[in-house]
This record gives structure tokens, sequence and C-alpha cells, in this order.
């Protein structure tokens, strides 16, 4: 048995040698883990030493850009690997090495300051200008980054009320470049027999405050039979939303201008539904001192709540180490999401809340 079990250690550590190329999604983590993520040119190349596989050199960057806006300083450097000389034999699958360039522009993603450079890209004037402008779509590859032109949204939530499982959230849209964005809403909730789903569909401007142009609201009740269910819609409305100065809008119910088509309903700037922030949370940076500030409309009853601020606090450790957003104005949501900036869980309250989960599980609920 002993020898079987030598025979098999060796094999695997045959198969995998010290130092192979990881799968793709080792290096995605290590990139959005990092600490420095910036748009930088190159200062100094510098060795630090060798070996008979590879060198490892230091690479000192002025910074020209922070997309995320995390407070990189001026000038940060990072360690990485390269093959420099021809009797270097970097063997079987080897590191990933970089080949830093004095003078080159590139977006940049360090572990730390002084630490692995976990990516590096070089920049075009029109990547650039995207990562810049939509950096939530920067997607990272095996020591790369690129800018996600086509992203498809199709996320479940559970909805509990007071610790039960009372319906769930379906959230579905397609970002497409300098499109216009789709995002749709459907939740579902279940009480007292009764069955209420309310559909809010947005068109969005493509800009950092997914500013809103457009939002259809409808209302279905079903009141549950023993053998069947009687559907009837009691609400269905198309509204234009119109920016006005905020001091033209008070706190409150809004009223939509009526007498055309869609409704015109004015907002302030910086105006966005509660639930377009399920989204808008997934842009943020992690990093404190930075509020987001908007206006919040509750979407269901065109409720405008002005002057709220979303703050990130860190990570949370008693929700196994999410990184936490609050609502702090108001104390009335909290948003967690994983280190890919995936939205996990949401509160809004403390007897409501979403958890992320699949379809199946979502969909079947009821039974």
């Amino acid at each position: 048995m002993r020898q079987l079990f030598l025979f098999l250690a060796l094999t695997l550590l045959a198969a995998h040698p010290a130092g192979a190329v990881m799968p793709p999604v080792h290096y995605q983590l290590q990139a959005e883990a990092s600490a420095i993520k910036a748009i930088a040119r190159v200062e100094k190349v510098e060795p630090l030493d060798s070996s008979r596989r590879f060198s490892t050199q230091k690479t000192t960057f002025k910074l020209m850009g922070d997309p995320y806006r995390i407070g990189v300083s001026e000038r940060f450097s990072g360690t990485s690997s390269a093959v420099l000389h021809i009797w270097q034999k970097p063997g079987v699958g080897g590191n990933v090495y970089l080949y830093p360039k004095v003078g080159e522009l590139v977006f940049v993603t360090v572990a730390e300051n002084g630490g692995a450079i976990t990516s590096y890209t070089p920049l075009t004037p029109a990547l650039e200008k995207s990562l810049m402008e939509t950096p939530w779509r920067i997607r990272y590859g095996m020591r790369t980054a690129q800018v996600e032109k086509v992203r498809a949204i199709n996320d479940w939530f559970i909805l509990e009320i007071k610790g039960e499982r009372a319906g769930y959230l379906h959230a579905e849209g397609r970002l497409d470049g300098d499109l216009v964005q789709l995002l749709d809403y459907e939740l579902v909730v279940k009480e007292d027999g009764v069955i209420r789903q309310v559909d809010m569909n947005h068109r969005l401007r493509n800009d950092r405050k997914m500013t809103p142009l457009q939002m259809s609201l409808s209302h279905m009740i079903y009141v549950l039979k023993v053998e069947h269910a009687l559907g009837r819609s009691i609400q269905e409305q198309l509204l234009e939303f119109k920016e006005v100065p905020a001091d033209l809008v008070q706190d409150g119910i809004l009223i939509p201008e009526a007498g055309r088509e869609p409704n015109s309903l004015k907002v302030p700037p910086g105006m966005m539904t509660d639930l377009m922030l399920f989204e808008m949370v997934t842009r943020l940076p992690f990093q404190k001192n930075l509020p987001f500030r908007f206006h919040l409309m509750e979407a269901g009853e065109l409720h405008l709540k002005k002057g709220m601020i979303l703050q990130y606090q860190g990570r949370d450790h008693k929700e196994g180490g999410l990184h936490h957003f609050v609502e702090t104005t108001q104390g009335g949501s909290s948003y967690w999401l994983d280190d890919r900036h995936t939205l996990i869980k949401a509160a809004w309250g403390h007897d409501t809340r979403f958890v992320r989960i699949d379809e199946v599980e979502a969909t079947t609920i009821f039974q």
C-alpha cells in the first residue's frame, strides 16, 4: 500500500511541476484581488536576480489614470519574471513571463506596491478610453486585461421576509458597448394565498451613473384557488424620465405628467431606482471614504428619497468576509459582494433579504 501511495505521489508531482502555468481562473482571481489597478507608463525596468530558468525584474510605473478611483500613488513598482538569456531554460510549464518596456503605456495590476505584477496590458487609445469610462467591464485573463463589450445579466435571488422564503427576484439585461442598456427585474412574492408580481423594465444610458431614460412598470396579482390560479393585471404604465434641477423636485411620491404616452416624470440628476442599485453596486470600488451619492426612487410606489449615500465598509467577517456596502443616510439597505464584484446578498431594512441562488431553486420555491 505504501509503495502504491508513493507511486501515485510521484506521478502527481511529475504531472504538476513547480512553477507550472495555472488555469486561467487562477490569474483572474489574482488580478481582481490586487490592491493596485491603474493606467500607467513604464519608467524603469531593473534586473533583480537570475536563475537557470528565468530572471526576476522590478518595474517602476508612473500613474496616468486611476479607473477604479482607489487612490493609487503617483509612482509604484512591481516584480515579474522573464527569460532574458539564451542559456536560461524555463522548462515544461513555467511561469507566465512579462516583458515591460520603458515608455510603454499599460493597464497594470499589482498585488501591492512592490509586489507581484498580476496583469500587464499594453494600451491602444481606444482601449485606454474604454478602461477609464467603463472600469466595471474590465475582465482578466492570463496576466492580461480586456474590456467586456457585451455582457448578459441573468441573476436570481431568493427573497426572504422575516427569515422566511417569500418569493424571488430575477434580474435580466444586456450591456452592449456604447448602446442603450436594457435592465429588467421581475419580483414575485407569495403572501396569504396571493402571488404578486412586479415587473420593472429599464432603458438606461451607458454611462457611469446608469442614467435611466425610461421604465415600464406593471403589477400583477394571482389569487390562488384549489385547482387553478386566476390572474388579473392591476396596473401598467410607461414612464419617461425627464431630468430637472434637484431643487425643483421634492421628496415623496412623484406624480407623472399625464396626457401623453409615455408619461413624463420629472426626476433629479443622479436618480436611480431601488433595484438598479443591484447592478450599480457591482461597479463601485472597494474603497472606504469614497461615498457614492445618488437620489433613490422606490420604483413600486414612485417614492423619491433625495440625498442618499452608499458607502463601502470593508469586509464583513460575519458574512464570510464578503465586501460590504451600506446606505448610510437612512440605513435602509446593505449589499455584500465577492472579490469579483458579484452581488451575493442584499438587505432592505431588518426584515427583507435577497440571497443569490440558481434559477431552478428560485422558480420552484412555491411548489
